[in-house]
């Protein structure tokens, strides 16, 4: 064997190592950006459970505080103070005297407005049907 053989086994053994060292080296990377990812996502899903506890701490505060409240309105309303105070006599109908001027009046404003309201819904009527009437001669028309 000559020189030139020898040192050409030991350089391709020497490269076949340092490609295994390249190779093991970018290995080690990719396992070590697939753990920090596999971390991010656990802290993640960390930070979301938490968060979603806080929220239904929050929720179920509120509803305790609705549920007092509630109770506190219940028993406000439901309490005896109110008997306590006097009612007062509230008139529903009084009579009007129709001989007065004033009652004469009222009678005559009220028959005035009665009519005018009757006029009113009249020619309201009329003219929703003439509006009708004009809209099925449109139609008639376009089609």
């Amino acid at each position: 064997m000559t020189e030139t053989s020898i040192s050409g086994e030991n350089g391709g053994k020497r490269r076949a190592r340092s490609r295994n060292v390249e190779q093991s080296d970018k290995e080690i990377a990719i396992l070590a950006d697939f753990e920090k990812k596999l971390a991010e996502k656990e802290e993640k899903k960390q930070q979301k459970l938490l968060e979603e506890k806080i929220r239904l701490k929050e929720r179920e505060k509120k509803k305790q505080e609705m549920a007092a409240f509630q109770q506190e309105i219940d028993k406000m309303l439901n309490s005896d103070s109110d008997d306590d105070q006097p009612k007062k006599d509230v008139k529903s109908y009084v009579p009007m005297n129709l001989g007065s001027v004033k009652g004469r009046w009222d009678q005559i404003e009220a028959e005035r407005k009665k009519i005018e309201e009757e006029k009113a819904m009249k020619e309201r009527k009329e003219r929703q049907s003439k509006d009708d009437a004009d809209k099925k001669k449109l139609q008639k028309k376009l089609f």
